[in-house]
C-alpha cells in the first residue's frame, strides 16, 4: 500500500482523515474516516488522477471547519453591561489607591444576578469591558466579575466593596463574592 495524498483536519467539530492510497496497480482507494476506523466515506478508482479527483471531491462534501466569526457587537442591555463595568471599574481603582494594603490576601470582586441572560454575551461584554468573569452557582446563577486590582488584600476588598456598590445603584443585583486566597 502506498499513500499518494493525505490530510487530517476538523470537519463539523470532529478530526477526521483523508487518505488517498495505491492499494495494488490499478487500484486506488480513497477514504474520509475518524481517528477511530470509523468510515464516513469510500471510492475506488483504476487510476491514480481519479483517486486524487476523488480526494478533492471528498474534501469538497466534507470541508473543514473555518474559524467561528468574530462575535457580533453588543447591543442592548449587553452593551450596557459592558458600559457599567468600564465605569465601576475607574471607581474601584480610585477606591483601592486610597487605603493600605494589609490584611489576607484574598480574591473579592463584585457578583451579579443576571437570570435568562445569555453566557456568551455576557462573557463578550466583560472581555469588552477589560474583565473576566465565571460563574458562581452557589447562589442561584451569578457572574463574579473579575477585575485587575493593583493589591491583594485590603485593596481588592475595598474596591469589591466599592464596585458592588455602584453596580447595585446602576440598579444590577449585585453581591460581593468573598474568597480568602
Amino acid at each position: 500500500m502506498n499513500t499518494i495524498k493525505h490530510t487530517e483536519y476538523k470537519h463539523n467539530g470532529s478530526r477526521v482523515i483523508l487518505d488517498t492510497c495505491e492499494l495494488a496497480p490499478g487500484k486506488y482507494e480513497t477514504m474520509l474516516l475518524y481517528p477511530n476506523g470509523h468510515e464516513i466515506a469510500c471510492r475506488t478508482a483504476r487510476t491514480e488522477a481519479d483517486a486524487i479527483a476523488d480526494f478533492d471531491e471528498l474534501l469538497t462534501a466534507y470541508p473543514a471547519d473555518t474559524k467561528p466569526a468574530a462575535p457580533k457587537p453588543l447591543t442592548g442591555k449587553y452593551a450596557k453591561l459592558r458600559d457599567d463595568l468600564r465605569k465601576v471599574y475607574e471607581i474601584g481603582k480610585a477606591a483601592a489607591a486610597q487605603v493600605e494594603d494589609g490584611g489576607t490576601c484574598n480574591l473579592d470582586a463584585p457578583s451579579l444576578l443576571l437570570p435568562r441572560w445569555q453566557s456568551a454575551k455576557i462573557e463578550q461584554a466583560c472581555k469588552e469591558a477589560g474583565c473576566g468573569c465565571f460563574e458562581w452557582k452557589c447562589f442561584n446563577r451569578r457572574w463574579v466579575i473579575c477585575f485587575h486590582i493593583p493589591g491583594q488584600a485590603y485593596k481588592r476588598e475595598t474596591a469589591a466593596e466599592v464596585m458592588t456598590k455602584a453596580l447595585a445603584d446602576m440598579g444590577y443585583d449585585a453581591l460581593t463574592y468573598c474568597a480568602i486566597d
